[in-house]
């Protein structure tokens, strides 16, 4: 009973700690060849341990709350740990709020793309004016000079 108790800890302890390091070695940042190999190895490692025991975890029916909960978390880090190595262009929140309209698109762009939007010359970053001119159709509102209502 013992042994059981310790493989148990040992997944938990994983499972919390899995993630954590594997964001910290994304913050090292190497120049040599051989480090950066070695880093990668690591931190691939270890992704993969905090996203098996996240699934593990999270979507087993006959966890307690507390492990479950436990395993979302391994998930999150481990998912936050693989972008922030291998893809830290993709973006999948940020479209999703700007499509929603929960968030407010220039605003995110202009974060992106580092200008501050108090004191930048032109609030609009399209070049075919205003972004919330058009409907989401794909026509115009009728007041900017397109189509039958906003024609001169």
């Amino acid at each position: 009973m013992e042994s059981l108790v310790k493989i148990v800890a040992f997944m938990v302890l994983t499972a919390l700690t899995a993630g954590p390091l594997a964001i910290a070695l994304t913050l090292i940042a190497n120049k040599k060849v051989l480090l950066m190999i070695l880093r990668r190895i690591l931190h691939g490692a270890l992704v993969i341990v905090s996203l098996f025991f996240g699934l593990f975890f999270s979507f087993n029916p006959e966890m307690p709350p507390f492990i479950r909960v436990l395993g979302l978390f391994a998930l999150t880090t481990g998912y936050i740990a693989l972008r922030r190595e291998y893809f830290p262009d993709f973006r999948i929140i940020m479209p999703l709020l700007s499509k929603l309209r929960l968030r407010n698109h220039r605003v995110g762009k202009a974060k992106l793309e580092g200008q501050d939007l108090e004191n930048s010359s032109s609030h609009n970053p399209s070049p075919f004016g205003p972004l919330m001119k058009w409907r989401r159709n794909g026509s115009s509102g009728g007041d900017d000079g397109h189509g039958p209502g906003g024609q001169h």
